[in-house]
């Protein structure tokens, strides 16, 4: 016999119940000062990067920032006219990742890693977790069935679930 109110378990999930829904984005267009910006007052480290028809088209993180626009050096670097023009309540530590001011106009596509990883709303946690694994990636977009961002699914996302299913909130 079978109850309403049977408990799901941990492999039970699909996407649709681990995913951020309607996640913070910044379109291809945008500029990078604009998704820094984003970056820093949302406090995420990355950010889905979607067309004007809200597909996904890449993925803008502090890494792919620093790759494209820092030198490797030792200690660091000098706060730029960049951030005293931003107007943003921004730590040392932030500074040390963004660009000059002269490539903050740069648009976002000139930065994002294009590969577009994602999965749709009734995936199961194994797809999920199967595809961060093989791809090496931390976030997986989900999307609907044309092709637009509904949410994206994280590796703490699905940590978060996992220690549920270990410690359940009634079992605390």
């Amino acid at each position: 016999m079978t109850h309403a109110t049977e408990r799901r378990t941990f492999w039970d999930l699909t996407a649709h119940d681990l995913m951020t829904p309607a996640p913070i984005v910044v379109l291809d267009v945008d500029t990078i000062e604009h998704a820094v910006s984003v970056l820093v007052k949302n406090r995420i480290s990355a950010v889905a990067v979607v067309d004007g028809s809200g597909r996904p088209t890449g993925v803008l993180s502090r890494a792919d920032i620093t790759r494209k626009y820092r030198p490797p050096t030792a200690g660091i670097l000098p706060v730029t006219d960049f951030w005293q023009h931003a107007h943003l309540d921004v730590s040392e530590e932030d500074k040390r990742w963004c660009p000059d001011e002269p490539r903050a106009n740069e648009p976002v596509s000139a930065a994002m890693a294009e590969d577009v990883y994602s999965v749709t709303p009734d995936a199961g946690v194994a797809a999920v977790i199967r595809l961060m694994r093989r791809r090496g990636v931390h976030r997986l977009f989900v999307i609907d069935r044309a092709g637009a961002l509904v949410g994206v699914v994280s590796a703490m996302d699905v940590l978060e679930a996992l220690d549920e299913e270990v410690d359940p909130p009634e079992e605390r």
